[in-house]
């Protein structure tokens, strides 16, 4: 086996598939930090602590694949306790075509803006198109949340403890819970309706507040000319100290055993027929 062979195996092994990661690039005002990765924010954090997994502007399809999205003309500025992005993004699926511009800001004070503004270049039939924000589950699960809803009503309400096999909360506004000691989070959602579902049950770790709500028809169309506005705003407050993290004294080793059973293959499969 060649050197690029190996490597490829290594990586399928890995991360299931050979296709290299792609690019990323810390995003640092005071203590809020991000990770930018082609289009998406990821692990972000205030002091250390993960305030929010990722946020992300997503588009599926009638059949909630992913809907092809380019990403162009970015713009990324950076000084002492600012980050700015700007970029365009074309999102397709086969002649239907929305094509958006991005902004992104963040500050030393622990706010953090992500907006899109949308227009639809065709008719675009699509199952959800919008933001969505996942939560992480430390210091969250089974956690109080204050819920702002779309009329301007609140409720206190809970995520989960246990998986819930049904959407947590419905009709979001604004969220608001503790992510640390003395660590508050409020994410503010405009240009849409949200709710939430528990990512677990597709073995992910987090929860995941999205765009439009699965209570409403789907596929639907967005019509041409017709346009998207969306903003999600994070605002971090309280007072946290960073978590010191101490080099091990010694060296951690790991070995492997012997080999005690097999599993069995497993994988996906699609019918042919139907």
């Amino acid at each position: 086996m060649s050197g690029s062979e190996l490597a490829n195996a290594d990586a399928i092994a890995l991360f299931g598939t050979s296709q290299p990661a792609p690019k990323q690039r810390k995003l640092t005002a005071g203590s809020l930090t991000a990770t930018w990765e082609q289009g998406t924010l990821r692990n972000i954090c205030y002091d250390g602590v993960e305030v929010l997994r990722g946020i992300a502007f997503l588009s599926r399809d009638h059949a909630w694949g992913n809907n092809t999205a380019k990403l162009a003309n970015l713009v990324l500025q950076e000084d002492d306790g600012h980050f700015r992005l700007s970029f365009d993004l074309v999102i397709t699926n086969g002649t239907q075509r929305l094509n958006a511009v991005a902004k992104i800001e963040g500050n030393s004070q622990g706010r953090l803006n992500f907006s899109v503004f949308a227009k639809a270049a065709s008719e675009f039939v699509t199952n959800r198109t919008g933001f969505t924000i996942l939560h992480p589950l430390e210091n969250v699960v089974g956690q109080p949340v204050d819920v702002t809803h779309t009329d301007g009503t609140q409720t206190l309400q809970w995520f989960p403890e246990n998986i819930s096999p049904g959407q947590p909360i419905f009709d979001i506004r604004a969220l608001t819970h503790q992510v640390g000691p003395e660590l508050t989070a409020t994410v503010l959602m405009e240009g849409g309706k949200f709710e939430m579902e528990d990512h677990r049950n597709w073995m992910d770790a987090s929860f995941k507040t999205y765009s439009g709500s699965l209570l409403d028809p789907w596929p639907y169309t967005i019509e041409r000319g017709e346009n998207i506005n969306q903003t999600v705003t994070l605002t971090v407050s309280g007072l946290n100290q960073p978590t010191k993290v101490q080099p091990p004294k010694k060296t951690i080793s790991v070995s492997l055993g012997k080999p005690t059973a097999a599993l069995p293959d497993f994988g996906t499969a699609l019918s042919l027929t139907g």
